[in-house]
């Protein structure tokens, strides 16, 4: 499990896709911010509305808070010519090719919810 301080979080130009913070899974959207559609805020909104003002903590404190990353697992896709895709190219697949990605797919996809 990889944590990070929200204090380097803010401040870096490379940030994760997917973090969770507080039990809330937070997604980078397309303007740089992490959105929740939980309870429809902004992780910076989240920060300074709800863990300073409501909870009354320290801001300092609150920025040495560590979230965890969540690294997106790999998936296979299938088309409708037989092709499997990943991040490092296409193949065309067997029949055992395409059932073995699509269990592997499902596994995920499995593992993922009982997280």
């Amino acid at each position: 499990m990889q944590t990070m301080k929200i204090i380097d979080l803010l401040n870096t130009n490379d940030k994760p896709k997917k973090i969770q913070y507080k039990n809330y899974i937070w997604i980078l959207d397309e303007n740089s911010l992490y959105d929740n559609k939980d309870i429809a805020i902004d992780l910076d909104v989240y920060i300074s509305s709800v863990q300073v003002c409501d909870l009354g903590r320290n801001l300092i404190d609150v920025l040495n808070d560590e979230v965890e990353i969540i690294e997106d697992k790999p998936r296979f896709e299938i088309d409708d010519t037989g092709y499997i895709h990943t991040n490092n190219g296409a193949w065309k697949g067997r029949k055992m090719d395409i059932e073995f990605a699509k269990a592997i797919n499902y596994l995920l996809e499995k593992s993922d919810k009982s997280e």
